[in-house]
């Protein structure tokens, strides 16, 4: 009896465990779809939230299509991957060293038909956005990939903040991400998703948006807009650092100290800390 009241209380202490990082106890990513740099800083909407925080005016996506640039920011790397078209990546990724330092995460994706789907798509939901599907160690594993759901859970987590996880990957749908719409309805979605949310993230997060790959007349160079708002970072600033998808996964093991994966991420470019780079007001 004892022995199980103990196994009991461990898993508890487990469930709620909670990991301080070195510069955000908590970060949300969302992700966006086909647009140049130069347009995005254009639209009202995206520089609102940038004036929030920091613009990154140098960050360029790995290649096209987008499925490669998602691919990486979980393994540091492509893997491979070269297409929209689904694939198994067997491969270790972020997930990983999150676990193995006790960090939790969560892939939110709206319109996501949940039980683990495979297909490459449903409604306005698309597997080629949900990288964390791709990989066969969180395929198939039920724990893990019962952490893949629906965006709507965010909002039920949110509301409960010691079962918020502490990496939050958050895919619109394919109309609020721009890609079977436009840059103003990504625009007027990213609005009306910070206006009743922003305020309920626990102090000391870090909220990133970013696209997935550069389109028009950055087609070429693949030059992206990314903006970070966050108590840690000043507002109204900006860094011109060159980033690219891998700083993404080096962000991660740099504020947890989760070692690296031994590719891309290891030597990319991070965003902290802070007091290394130079910034200049917008």
């Amino acid at each position: 009896m004892k022995q199980a009241l103990l196994i009991l209380m461990l898993l508890s202490l487990q469930v709620s465990c909670f990991i301080p990082g070195k510069y955000f106890d908590h970060v949300f990513l969302m992700i966006f779809e086909n647009q140049a740099f130069t347009d995005v800083v254009e639209n009202a909407d995206f520089i609102n939230f940038s004036n929030k925080g920091l613009l990154l005016t140098q960050f360029y996506a790995r290649t096209h299509p987008s499925q490669p640039n998602y691919i990486t920011i979980l393994a540091g790397e492509t893997m491979g991957v070269s297409d929209d078209s689904n694939h198994d990546v067997d491969a270790s990724n972020i997930v990983d060293l999150l676990e193995a330092k006790g960090v939790s995460w969560k892939s939110y994706n709206e319109d996501y038909p949940g039980d683990c789907y495979t297909g490459s798509k449903s409604g306005k939901y698309a597997r080629k956005h949900t990288p964390f599907i791709s990989f066969l160690n969180i395929q198939t594993d039920s724990e893990r990939c019962a952490k893949i759901v629906e965006g709507g859970q965010l909002d039920d987590d949110l509301s409960d903040p010691e079962n918020l996880p502490q990496f939050m990957f958050y895919t619109p749908n394919l109309d609020n991400d721009g890609h079977d719409t436009d840059l103003d309805t990504a625009g007027s979605f990213l609005t009306s998703f910070f206006n009743s949310r922003l305020e309920n993230f626990p102090s000391n997060t870090l909220i990133i948006i970013t696209w997935d790959e550069g389109e028009g007349t950055e087609y070429d160079t693949n030059h992206i807009y990314t903006a970070l708002v966050g108590s840690m970072i000043p507002k109204g600033t900006t860094d011109n650092t060159n980033y690219g998808m891998a700083s993404f996964t080096r962000l991660l093991e740099e504020n947890w100290d989760l070692g690296d994966l031994g590719r891309g991420d290891a030597d990319a470019n991070i965003m902290f800390p802070l007091k290394n780079r130079s910034f200049m007001s917008i």
